[in-house]
């Protein structure tokens, strides 16, 4: 197929120059994945090494899929987030309501947060998937079971950043397109459709 060879020549002029720079590289932890779906069999090596060809990969703490959707690495976030929700109603009355904020802040948050921009449209099932496990965390953060999600939202954060998660991987990639255009000059557009909305 020319589309593999043509991929197989690229990275061999790729590992020749990390060759030729003093790199050393290390072609047993390669990886390749080919986006869309295809009946073809890819195969690419290097220095005699077959490498695998995988569904989806992890890059740089994101697991990206051949469809782009996102849902293993939607699906990584619940599991690591609902592990560290589940630990905290075991200390509710022995550690205090601020302290539970400082915890979430520090360590749940983030889990939502990172590298969002690259993941934002993961799709609505993923997107409601997260939405509901950020309420359930608020409401053990603040033992208020009766609140809606916009509520909840409204109490834990000042007002300039109560937004939903959506909203914000949303602004961060608006942020991100805004960066972009001032270091290239080119014109700036927003990310597509219009801005979400915060929960009711």
């Amino acid at each position: 197929m020319k589309l593999e060879t043509r991929l197989q020549c690229q990275l061999l002029e790729a590992d020749h120059w990390f060759c030729m720079n003093g790199m050393i590289t290390n072609p047993d932890k390669y990886q390749a994945m080919i986006l869309g779906n295809t009946n073809y069999t890819f195969s690419f090596k290097v220095n005699d090494i077959n490498f695998p060809v995988k569904d989806n990969i992890d890059l740089l703490g994101v697991n990206i899929d051949k469809n782009l959707q996102f849902n293993s690495h939607v699906k990584n976030i619940c599991t690591k987030v609902n592990n560290q929700v589940n630990v905290i109603p075991r200390f509710r009355k022995i550690v205090p309501t601020a302290v539970k904020c400082k915890l979430y802040k520090a360590f749940i948050v983030p889990n939502f947060r990172y590298c969002s921009a690259v993941w934002h449209f993961c799709g609505a099932r993923n997107r409601d998937k997260l939405e509901n496990l950020n309420k359930s965390a608020l409401r053990i953060i603040l033992d208020e079971k009766s609140l809606h999600y916009r509520e909840l939202l409204n109490k834990f954060y000042s007002s300039d950043e109560n937004s939903s998660l959506e909203c914000h991987r949303f602004n961060t990639g608006n942020r991100i397109l805004l960066c972009f255009t001032f270091c290239s000059g080119k014109k700036f557009f927003f990310l597509r459709g219009s801005k979400p909305t915060n929960p009711i």
